[in-house]
């Protein structure tokens, strides 16, 4: 672990698992630009790829005769997992403002930066 002082406070720097780095990732991709829904969803495009092959395959699904419910179905759920993703984007639009002014963007910037010095 490395220490550094910052205005007279002692960090210690951790190790982040994959999931912290991207979470502070994200934070820091709307450092400087306020998020967007579509921002969003292009930096999270590989969760949503998963919904977009099962509404897809819901599409074939409803042409085979005596499965077009299976279809629906399926399509119904992708819609569901689309919609909540979008307001989950929407709240963080939303609340946004106050992340920005709460988050030390000096730290995250210095944690991310000593995990990429510690993973080379």
């Amino acid at each position: 672990m490395v220490q550094l002082s910052t205005l007279g406070i002692i960090y210690t720097l951790m190790k982040l698992t994959k999931l912290q780095r991207k979470t502070l990732q994200f934070l820091y991709l709307f450092h400087s630009k306020a998020p967007t829904v579509f921002r969003q969803m292009g930096f999270n495009w590989i969760a949503l790829l998963p919904v977009f092959v099962i509404a897809v395959l819901g599409c074939f699904v409803i042409s085979i005769p005596g499965f077009e419910n299976i279809g629906w179905l399926w399509i119904g759920f992708a819609g569901g997992a689309f919609g909540r993703d979008i307001g989950r984007f929407r709240g963080i639009v939303r609340v946004w403002q106050i992340y920005k002014e709460i988050t030390n963007w000096q730290r995250v910037s210095e944690l991310l930066e000593s995990n990429e010095n510690h993973d080379a």
